[in-house]
């Protein structure tokens, strides 16, 4: 799905309004491209050996800025669009977690028309301020040259998220984007941080209240997202993208794969032609995440009976030859992970419905099973 027109302008408008909330020098400008490049290599490859904040760099902050930001604006922005509009059935009061320049409120701002008039009071929350109020003086920038004034009140606060717990007021969703990986990183053991994110989103969430959290899709954060959905299937429930509450199939399979989502990169011409000089290369936008709904326990949901034993399922792959059955893709089911025929107008991600072949084999390979659409096919989900 390409951006929406109004994400699309504000990604052309983009360089012009960043010149004006952090001009630079002529020095600057030119040393750019080996920033972004060193900056890269920093967040990937040399991340353990990083002893203070890049934000504590100008150098680095304007890399961040003019590279890291705009792509990160385009995979957020590509999921939310995909979820909109976002329903709330409770207060309009959000916790965005390790904010950095505000990258998932401003995501959400471009890409959810219905909230952008909504009196939203927002709690930003990371361990450096800086980066927080340089996001803040950009968003309101953008609304300015957009012609939309941001009416959301924003509270930029210093810390460490669970260091809020007992101050937090009650939120009826919180925001989480590429955090979780860099606190699972830490000393704790991974099943221990999983837990304390997992009590950490109950006991700060309203009654119903939602939680999306956006991970790169790499395998770290697909098995981020998938361990924080199995350590919160009693109390919370998977909007998205999973479609049931069994154990994740791919829990003990992620050498073969892990679940995540890659589309095509619909950037802007400047921001392909800044990738490339800096020697970089973007061709897929790719994120792992989850959107989890607290339960309500005071509801008892009723058991609905599936006559035609259909499955509800969401595609995980791109295609790919398998022999006698030709191409395909995975898919994620209450029955455990399957290979379903490709469809070519299906796009990855979707929602789709499908039922057992009537030779009930498994793939030798993945241990997946073999599946078919039903007539029904896809949900549009």
């Amino acid at each position: 799905m390409p951006p929406n027109s109004f994400v699309k302008k504000s990604l052309e408008v983009f360089p012009d309004v960043l010149c004006k909330v952090l001009p630079g020098s002529r020095s600057h400008r030119r040393d750019l491209y080996k920033a972004i490049n060193e900056l890269s290599s920093i967040l990937t490859v040399e991340r353990g050996s990083l002893k203070q904040s890049y934000w504590s760099s100008r150098r680095f902050a304007s890399a961040y800025l003019w590279y890291f930001l705009p792509w990160n604006i385009l995979r957020f922005t590509q999921l939310l669009e995909g979820l909109s509009p976002l329903k709330l059935n409770t207060s309009l009061k959000f916790l965005d977690l390790g904010s950095g320049p505000l990258t998932f409120p401003l995501a959400l701002w471009l890409s959810q028309p219905n909230l952008r008039s909504q009196p939203i009071e927002y709690t930003c929350i990371d361990t450096s301020i800086y980066p927080m109020r340089l996001g803040l003086k950009f968003l309101h920038a953008l609304g300015e040259e957009l012609g939309e004034p941001v009416k959301w009140k924003f509270n930029c606060t210093r810390s460490s998220f669970f260091h809020r717990l007992k101050k937090q007021n009650k939120v009826s969703m919180v925001t989480a984007g590429n955090v979780f990986n860099e606190y699972c990183s830490r000393a704790k053991t991974f099943d221990e941080c999983i837990e304390d994110i997992e009590l950490f989103l109950y006991e700060v969430l309203d009654p119903s209240g939602v939680a999306l959290c956006i991970e790169p899709g790499t395998r770290l954060g697909g098995k981020i997202m998938s361990q924080l959905r199995n350590a919160a299937i009693q109390k919370f429930t998977t909007i998205a993208p999973c479609t049931h509450e069994n154990i994740c199939p791919l829990q003990d399979n992620f050498k073969r794969g892990w679940c995540h989502t890659s589309c095509s990169a619909d950037a802007p011409k400047w921001l392909i032609n800044l990738t490339k000089e800096s020697n970089l290369r973007k061709q897929k936008l790719s994120f792992s995440f989850q959107f989890l709904q607290k339960k309500d326990h005071k509801k008892v949901e009723p058991k609905v009976r599936n006559i035609n034993k259909e499955l509800q399922g969401r595609l995980l792959s791109e295609a790919f030859k398998v022999p006698s059955f030709g191409y395909a893709q995975y898919v994620c089911t209450s029955k455990g992970l399957g290979i379903i025929p490709y469809i070519k107008e299906v796009p990855l991600g979707s929602s789709v419905l499908c039922q057992e072949s009537f030779a009930k084999k498994k793939d030798a390979k993945s241990s997946a099973i073999f599946l078919e659409y039903s007539k029904k096919g896809v949900k549009g989900e």
